[in-house]
């Protein structure tokens, strides 16, 4: 995505330099989607010196360096594959392998709402050795259907506290709340309970905070089978939530609540900041740091997160913050139109602006998350006529690319 001087370049006819950008870099790094498992660990990726700028948001249905497309399922998932190793080698470093060994080493419950409800207050040991100590809550309605999980990835105690009011609520709609925290996992340092416990991977902070909420998720669920799961969280926790939707094929749906991937926000702010101040962010790895001035050349945007998510349930939460930001969902949201609709999955993206709240979660974005899941898993449409696919720009449409046509395969 580009900055505000070069918005009027998306209104100007196409040229081919985008064409011979992408041949250039064919020739000089040829990467081979058939490479079996073991060769891909040896695959070099362009460095940003030898990165072109991003004059629009890149075709995900492009295979990487290559002229060659996707058109079949099976290409799909092969394309798939690769853009998750291209965000993991250029923004975030590899997932620390989740052992779903969790030892319970607390469980204090109380009955709450009048009887409604179950409040749980958990503390698990996970990890390798159950070196890992992290303690959670949720609480659980009682009922004898299945029941949906809304987990909240929240920034710290007090945050927590300010949901006591919501909690009653989303129990009387049916959904099971929990709520985790983060920073027990590890903090923004080289050193931390989740990469002391696995040295050899090099992810970054947020890949560590991801291990650990889905460590959450997987001892919930085995312990309640619960019919959805739901992640939620806001700006970087947003983008917490994004990445654990990404790398959990377990989540239902992932709200990003004011918080996102685009490059454009990149651009507009992180891009001022010196590599060692990008590197030390959550969602930084040493990669990215390397970009720091020329984030318009990272290969990867906001639509692919998205897309990698796809076809399960995606929904973006806006608000009033700023044009700019504003812009980034809009663009985001349009280029994941053509991928969802091309999964068959087009019911199941959503885009919702909740102004005049600004940055920051608040209760209606919880109404908001059940009313969205309400409409795409059992079919009951907001009786207030909330919809979630009327936020369009045709003008800042930042794509030029289509989808294929549909196989049927």
């Amino acid at each position: 995505m580009k900055s505000d001087s070069q918005d009027s370049d998306r209104r100007k006819p196409e040229t081919n330099a985008p064409l011979i950008q992408l041949l250039v870099i064919a020739i000089a790094f040829p990467l081979s989607p058939l490479l079996p498992k073991a060769a891909r660990a040896a695959e070099r990726y362009p460095s940003v010196e030898e990165l072109p700028a991003n004059e629009k948001l890149a075709d995900p249905f492009r295979f990487f360096g290559q002229d060659r497309r996707v058109r079949t399922r099976a290409d799909w998932d092969e394309r798939r594959a690769e853009i998750r190793r291209l965000i993991q080698h250029y923004t975030c470093g590899p997932a620390f392998p989740q052992t779903h060994n969790a030892r319970v080493v607390g469980d204090e419950s109380s009955e709450i709402y009048d009887g409604k409800a179950t409040l749980h207050k958990v503390n698990l040991q996970v990890g390798p050795d159950h070196a890992i100590a992290c303690w959670f809550e949720y609480v659980m309605p009682k009922a004898k259907k299945p029941t949906p999980l809304i987990v909240y990835i929240c920034p710290r105690r007090e945050f927590a506290e300010e949901t006591v009011p919501w909690r009653e609520r989303i129990v009387d709609r049916g959904y099971a709340f929990a709520w985790v925290i983060p920073g027990q996992f590890n903090g923004y340092g080289e050193h931390g309970p989740v990469k002391d416990a696995f040295p050899e991977v090099k992810g970054n902070t947020m890949m560590a905070w991801v291990w650990g909420i889905n460590e959450v998720i997987h001892h919930l669920d085995v312990k309640h089978g619960f019919d959805k799961v739901i992640v939620t969280g806001t700006s970087r926790f947003g983008k917490t939530a994004t990445a654990v939707g990404v790398f959990n094929q377990r989540v239902d749906l992932t709200v990003p609540v004011t918080g996102g991937f685009a490059v454009e926000l990149f651009n507009l702010t992180n891009n001022k900041m010196s590599a060692d101040k990008l590197a030390g962010k959550c969602y930084s790895n040493e990669i990215m740091a390397t970009f720091a001035g020329q984030l318009e050349k990272l290969p990867v945007d906001q639509h692919f997160w998205g897309a990698l998510i796809a076809p399960r349930a995606y929904l973006g939460i806006m608000g009033a913050e700023n044009e700019k930001k504003r812009r980034s969902n809009i663009e985001a949201y349009e280029a994941l139109v053509p991928v969802f609709n091309w999964l068959g999955a087009d019911d199941k993206l959503g885009l919702y602006d909740h102004s005049p709240h600004g940055h920051g979660i608040c209760e209606d974005d919880m109404h908001t998350i059940m009313d969205f899941a309400n409409q795409i898993f059992f079919g009951k449409k907001p009786r207030n006529g909330k919809a979630f696919d009327r936020i369009s720009n045709p003008d800042l449409t930042g794509f030029h690319w289509k989808a294929p046509a549909k196989t049927g395969d």
